[in-house]
């Protein structure tokens, strides 16, 4: 049982440390970019998969993770932003032959940020930058106990990580002529489930330079920078859970494309190290896409 335990336990971490936290790493909604001080609603796409060994039972899987994310933003005075993200998952494993499929409602969360820039006087000034401190709350609206052929399926592939957490960023723009890099950083602090089951605080570090390049009424942005994601190993009821935690480096790339009161975009992360649940398992490349309406 103990085995079965670790095992599940290490997929569980690698699926918290696949999602950017709240979405915002390397989001490109927050900067010195066009539009930034309006409301949108929008569309995003993400697609990422890793593969894990459990050295215990001597068998291997591969979870397969997608979600289509509804995003919103509403600026309701120049120096305040909220923002709401409500995740769809889709969720496969394969393993020992056997196949899972798991998709429904995921974690919302809740975000707010206070902003500081002199956008407004971009026209005039060579320098432009842009700060944004904020907050939000991660709901346990995704569900966290779903069975499938009368097992409950492990935590790895379960909607939602049945707690409430809390989110604490900040992201800092300096734009010089047409040049410009951005730096995000968020912390995600957990709390316990209904089970007793902690997962680890989660902490991710994104920079990005990008250069904005104007042809007609288009407006490109593409950017290249490094994300880190670091999660702390995991507790069960009180004890910590072995071949949990670990790190990330992942090279990214980003294009985006403004158009009048649209956009879109899409991003590649590579990972150029990693370590996590002590080497057992292995992420993929990640793929995100978006769509944005302004108002």
């Amino acid at each position: 049982m103990r085995k079965y335990f670790l095992s599940i336990a290490m997929l569980w971490s690698i699926h918290l440390l696949a999602c950017d936290i709240c979405g915002s790493s390397g989001s490109s909604i927050l900067g010195v970019f066009p539009n930034n001080q309006l409301s949108f609603i929008g569309l995003k796409y993400r697609y990422s998969s890793s593969k894990t060994i459990h050295p215990s039972v001597l068998t291997s899987a591969n979870d397969y993770f997608q979600s289509i994310e509804l995003t919103g933003r509403i600026v309701p005075i120049k120096q305040i932003q909220l923002f709401v993200i409500m995740p769809f998952q889709i969720t496969k494993r394969e393993e020992d032959y056997k196949v899972n499929h798991v998709l429904g409602l995921a974690d919302i969360t809740l975000m707010g940020n206070y902003i500081f820039t002199n956008q407004d006087d971009s026209v005039q000034n060579r320098t432009t930058y842009f700060i944004a401190l904020g907050g939000g709350v991660k709901l346990p609206t995704g569900k966290n106990n779903i069975i499938q052929n009368r097992n409950t399926l492990p935590q790895g592939i379960q909607l939602g990580t049945g707690s409430t957490d809390f989110i604490v960023n900040t992201a800092i723009t300096l734009r010089f002529l047409k040049w410009g890099i951005t730096n995000e950083i968020n912390y995600r602090i957990n709390t316990s489930n209904a089970k007793l089951y902690l997962n680890g605080n989660r902490f991710v570090i994104s920079s990005r330079a990008y250069f904005p390049i104007k042809i007609q009424l288009f407006e490109l942005i593409p950017q290249a920078g490094i994300d880190i994601e670091h999660a702390e190993i995991d507790y069960k009821n009180h004890l910590p859970v072995e071949h949990t935690g670990g790190m990330v480096y992942l090279a990214n790339v980003e294009m985006n494309a403004y158009f009048k009161s649209i956009s879109f975009g899409m991003k590649i992360q590579q990972p150029i190290y990693q370590s996590v649940n002590d080497g057992y398992t292995n992420s993929g490349a990640r793929f995100t896409g978006q769509f944005n309406y302004y108002f």
